[in-house]
């Protein structure tokens, strides 16, 4: 009878056995995304020159279901399918404590030929097809489509250090949806699902550059990373992204809901900043969408406003008031009783020293 522990050292220690396991072998910076070290075998170096990890897979850009940087945050071995060309391959990824920084181990195996996924008979457009629903199905939030917490800290770390090393500034927008449980409690679950696909629909709209992105942070609160935007640039972005939610109304049996939230957003330029820390900074600086359609008012108009020393909601009453809601309307808006909205209205009248709806319109747009 062998000595199986005996043979699994020694199997262990042999490098050739090692070598069978993969076909290459890679260290890989999963923030930079950069390969340190790309060899065959623990003779056959291809090489030793810094490059992009994601050139791989030849797609030009950062993998979406990047197992190099989900096994550095969980400090777990992950693996994954992917295709390169014709070429099926599965890479494992293992994480390690290097010299200088934490790196990740690659193992690539060539499988197309295995069994191991079914892609017999089927083209090589099918077989992409496939697999990047398998990757993408990791990465993306069921009920809206758009990225996932988890695709956030795998992805932000990496923009974040690419706009720093570029001189670039980055923007994340942060957005979450008020009143959501209102919506739910009154209108039912399957309204609640309507408006937040209506509200990422809206926030997808302004991810125009090629690396921008949009995912689902928590709960109904959501982020847009835009790449190489200014401080200005994300300002402009956050007043026409706050209109075009005040002014979006989703149909659901007869009954029109109308949504609010509250926008904040932050600019780095040369910050080295994690990922949570750029989070919270965009996080304190939230307005609700009408403070930011107030904001670009006439100056003149706002100053009207302040002038009558309204409380907040009184504000967010008037300024509806102002756009022509009816009460119901502002009710709905505010996720308020009628009754209160009436009597913000009957405050916002004493203060403004008017008698009606009409006179109030008049007398402040004549200021």
């Amino acid at each position: 009878m062998p000595d199986t522990k005996a043979l699994a050292q020694t199997m262990l220690k042999d490098p050739n056995f090692v070598d069978s396991l993969y076909d290459y072998m890679r260290i890989v910076d999963p923030i930079q995304k950069t390969v340190a070290y790309f060899a065959r075998s623990h003779t056959e170096e291809i090489c030793n020159g810094e490059h992009e990890c994601f050139s791989l897979w030849e797609r030009g850009q950062a993998c979406e279901n990047c197992i190099s940087m989900r096994a550095f945050n969980s400090g777990d071995t992950i693996i994954k399918i992917d295709y390169r060309g014709d070429r099926v391959l599965m890479a494992t990824a293992v994480p390690f404590n290097g010299a200088d920084s934490q790196q990740v181990v690659e193992l690539l195996k060539d499988i197309t030929n295995t069994g191991i996924i079914d892609i017999e008979g089927k083209e090589t457009d099918q077989i992409h097809k496939i697999i990047t629903k398998r990757n993408q199905a990791l990465v993306r939030d069921t009920l809206t489509g758009t990225y996932n917490r988890e695709f956030i800290f795998e992805r932000l770390p990496h923009d974040i250090a690419r706009a720093n090393e570029q001189g670039q500034p980055l923007t994340l927008i942060f957005a979450g949806i008020n009143g959501f449980r209102t919506i739910n409690d009154r209108y039912g679950l399957v309204a609640g699902d309507l408006v937040a696909k209506e509200f990422v629909k809206a926030l997808k709209h302004y991810c125009a550059g090629k690396n921008d992105w949009c995912a689902r942070y928590d709960g109904v609160e959501f982020i847009l990373v835009l790449n190489n935007n200014t401080e200005k640039q994300a300002y402009q972005t956050c007043k026409r992204l706050a209109k075009k939610i005040s002014r979006l109304t989703v149909p659901f049996e007869k009954k029109i809901i109308r949504i609010s939230s509250d926008i904040g957003f932050y600019t780095i330029n040369n910050e080295p900043l994690t990922a949570q820390n750029l989070i919270d900074k965009a996080r304190k600086g939230l307005y609700t969408t009408i403070e930011m359609e107030s904001a670009d008012r006439n100056e003149a108009l706002e100053n009207v406003i302040k002038r009558l020393s309204l409380t907040l909601r009184e504000k967010e009453t008037a300024l509806l008031l102002l756009k022509g809601l009816t009460n119901t309307e502002i009710a709905e808006q505010l996720f308020v009783g009628v009754s209160t909205v009436k009597k913000h209205i009957s405050s916002i009248f004493t203060k403004a020293e008017v008698r009606s709806r009409s006179e109030f319109i008049a007398k402040y747009t004549q200021t």
